[in-house]
């Protein structure tokens, strides 16, 4: 039985990173988050600074391709998923909420 939970975990992993490399993002208490692929390399793939307060959510597109950061700053920013390289700032103002969406058509309210 435990061989085959193992059997079906693996299949599960698989069949959810579509071959592709896992990738990971840890977080510091100095605002900034490191990008990881700990299949492949020790190392770290690259160190994401830009917050100025405590990083309080991180998301993963569908595919992958993007990270958000939603942070104690008010400010959501976005990030290349494969480099870590930062893309975009959305500021936040206490009064209002950002809505986001994708491909996977499923609308998301951010909010204080």
């Amino acid at each position: 039985m435990g061989q085959e939970l193992a059997v079906l975990a693996i299949k599960r992993y698989e069949s959810a990173t579509r071959g592709r490399p896992e990738i990971m993002v840890s977080g510091s208490d100095d605002f900034s988050m490191m990008l990881w692929s700990p299949e492949k390399d020790s190392k770290c793939i690259a160190r994401m600074t830009g917050h100025h307060n405590l990083i309080n959510d991180v998301k993963f597109s569908p595919d992958m391709r993007f990270i958000a950061t939603e942070s104690f700053d008010k400010s959501i920013k976005l990030w290349n998923g494969k480099t870590g390289k930062f893309m975009l700032w959305i500021g936040v103002q206490m009064d209002k909420r950002v809505a986001s969406g994708g491909k996977d058509n499923v609308i998301k309210m951010w909010h204080q």
